[in-house]
């Protein structure tokens, strides 16, 4: 008999395949089958985890339930985190056409998942066309309102006169306006009946919010 064959009697005797039979050797004790599911998965398994230990381990791919935690004597809503993204939102809206006294939004953005926020400056003014009638601060002929959500921001849901200009911005103290992630920031603005009939009908309402976003606590 050859040794070939006597390989395969006796693999057939072991109940093993032969084609799993390595360097024409049979080990009767340590029997070879081929690989199943679950080889598949315990195969799977291993390469995820090589795949974190190559991310630079599980504390870099996955976020504990406690947060990102920052220093108290520096709260990011006053001092901008090095990981924070700027952002300044910018909306107008021209006069011509308004009714009076209805709100109409004349800017709009929702903070991003993951993410708070802080405003820390604004801007609202009338611009008119070169020559044309502007405001009167105080009159109330233009109403300002800023709301978060459903609610009118405090000291800020119903402003009668313009913040900064163009080129200042009105820049708040003390932390400014704190949002949370997905929060919805809303400008609106109301032209009276008499400020439709004195406003330069060429001029525009702009409203701008400039701060910036920052990982959730």
């Amino acid at each position: 008999m050859s040794t070939q064959s006597l390989i395969q009697s006796l693999a057939y005797r072991a109940g093993v395949d032969p084609a799993w039979c390595r360097g024409n050797a049979i080990n009767i004790q340590h029997r070879v089958s081929p690989p199943n599911r679950y080889d598949q998965c315990l195969t799977e398994e291993v390469e995820f985890w090589r795949a974190v230990v190559r991310a630079g381990g599980i504390g870099c791919v996955a976020r504990g339930e406690k947060g990102r935690v920052y220093d108290p004597s520096r709260p990011p809503w006053i001092f901008m985190p090095q990981q924070s993204i700027r952002f300044q939102k910018v909306g107008q809206l021209p006069i011509a056409g308004l009714l009076p006294a209805v709100d109409y939004l004349v800017l709009q953005f929702q903070i991003a998942a993951n993410y708070d926020a802080v405003i820390n400056s604004l801007i609202n003014v009338f611009a008119p066309h070169p020559g044309g009638a502007g405001l009167v601060e105080g009159s109330g002929d233009i109403i300002w309102r800023l709301q978060i959500n459903s609610v009118w921001v405090k000291d800020y849901g119903q402003l009668i006169t313009s913040l900064g200009d163009l080129g200042n911005p009105h820049v708040m103290t003390g932390g400014g306006i704190r949002l949370k992630a997905n929060f919805l920031v809303r400008y609106w603005v109301q032209v009276s009946a008499a400020g439709l009939g004195v406003l330069d009908p060429l001029g525009r309402i702009i409203c701008v919010a400039m701060g910036w976003n920052y990982p959730a606590e």
